[in-house]
């Protein structure tokens, strides 16, 4: 895709912009978890329980067992849920004061 004469900030520049200067920063976006996906994989990787309260008001107690970008699967003794992310209100460690690894 060619824009004659604009850089793809907005700025003017006296030569066509074709989109490969710029392939290998949106490669390395890619790569980046936002703070949802980092917070869920790391309380996944250490198995850490979490409380998971809903948009209707019930809350879940269990493990993240997995997720992607629409909903949540939830591991407790007695049951496997598939919660969709939408229905989400909150979701923390069950246990106060529960120190995360690998989040700031």
């Amino acid at each position: 895709m060619k824009t004659q004469g604009f850089t793809p900030e907005g700025g003017r520049v006296g030569r066509a912009y074709t989109g490969d200067e710029f392939a290998g920063a949106r490669k390395m976006a890619k790569t980046h978890f936002n703070i949802q996906d980092q917070f869920l994989n790391q309380v996944r990787k250490a198995r850490i329980q979490v409380v998971v309260s809903l948009q209707s008001g019930e809350t879940i107690r269990g493990f993240i067992r997995s997720f992607d970008s629409f909903c949540i699967i939830v591991e407790n003794e007695e049951d496997v849920m598939l919660v969709y992310k939408h229905a989400l209100n909150m979701i923390r460690p069950s246990e106060h004061g529960t120190k995360i690894p690998g989040l700031i």
